[in-house]
């Protein structure tokens, strides 16, 4: 059965692949579902309509959305990212507050930035505060919350639903066979090891010299590196490490499997240590994955057998402190 990080990743992978209308459909589809479970009513704002400059609206709230997903980054990026939502901030509190338009208020505004595998960039000039003020100022309003915000927000918000309702929503995206690629099975893990090694043939990496397997309790463990926000997933993840344990036992039945195998583990443990120069908690987690998915080019097929060997390694206390 599907982990709640498995819908998840399902929804946003799809969201960060697209672009332009297609990112805005899908975003959409995500809010008007996620505000239809928690009671609201979600407006779409189709492009028929008008470019009002609203994509879409929570009429009992007062919450507005723009959304952005440029078809290519260029040198440019963070001078268009803010120049677009200064342009489409100003523009929707015309609409809103001199057209009288939707609400009549705006309570909350929202950008919707794709940044796919990339921070949201800073804001070193304070151009949504100063945004805000302006506008606050000129129609005498006072506005909750403007912030420009990327997929972190939609996996905020995905997180709050339960996994029947992420499982509708699956389905509702025409999504549901994603959910089968993603799967990890002992003949997927061997699949993975045999791929992996071969492309760590000719990387330098540092030599473990073994495990001294004393081993902790993952929850213990979990709040010693304060992994809080990870809990859910590597608790469940660490229920079913007999997959790999399965897939490890198959795989290293051979001196040069062993060998393959090991360069794998030396990769996570090697990866691990130089980013925990800079990160630690649920931040080092996610870099430490995303290290590892950069060394393949379909993410996608493998992300679960990436993140459940993650898993495995941390299980056995090779990363991540234990005292």
């Amino acid at each position: 059965m599907p982990y709640k990080h498995d819908y998840i990743s399902v929804i946003i992978n799809r969201i960060c692949s697209v672009s332009e209308n297609a990112f805005q459909t899908e975003c959409c589809n995500v809010l008007e579902f996620y505000y239809n479970q928690k009671g609201f009513h979600f407006v779409k704002v189709g492009a028929a309509k008008g470019d009002f400059k609203n994509d879409g609206w929570v009429r009992d709230r007062s919450i507005y959305y723009q959304m952005f997903s440029p078809v290519q980054y260029s040198s440019s990026f963070i001078k268009d990212v803010y120049k677009k939502f200064v342009e489409d901030f100003t523009q929707l509190a015309k609409f809103v507050y001199e057209d009288l338009k939707w609400s009549g208020k705006i309570d909350e505004f929202y950008f919707l930035l794709n940044t796919r595998d990339h921070d949201i960039p800073r804001d070193e000039n304070n151009v949504v505060q100063n945004t805000k003020k302006a506008i606050e100022t000129k129609y005498n309003a006072k506005i909750k919350i403007v912030e420009i915000v990327n997929k972190d927000y939609i996996i905020k918000l995905l997180n709050e639903l339960e996994i029947d309702q992420l499982e509708t929503l699956i389905s509702i995206m025409g999504l549901t066979g994603q959910l089968d690629v993603m799967a990890s099975t002992p003949e997927s893990m061997q699949t993975f090891f045999s791929i992996f090694s071969n492309i760590l043939i000719g990387k330098k990496l540092y030599k473990i010299h073994g495990s001294d397997f004393n081993k902790i309790p993952d929850e213990k463990k979990i709040r010693m590196n304060d992994l809080l926000d990870k809990k859910e997933t590597i608790i469940k993840l660490a229920a079913h490490l007999e997959v790999v344990e399965e897939a490890v036992d198959k795989f290293t039945n051979s001196t040069e499997n062993v060998e393959k195998f090991n360069s794998i583990v030396e990769l996570y443990i090697n990866e691990y240590k130089e980013l925990s120069k800079k990160y630690s908690g649920s931040i080092l987690y996610d870099k430490l994955l995303n290290k590892i998915l950069s060394y393949f080019y379909d993410k996608d097929l493998v992300r679960n057998n990436v993140e459940l060997f993650l898993v495995y390694v941390f299980d056995r206390c090779d990363i991540f402190e234990k005292e």
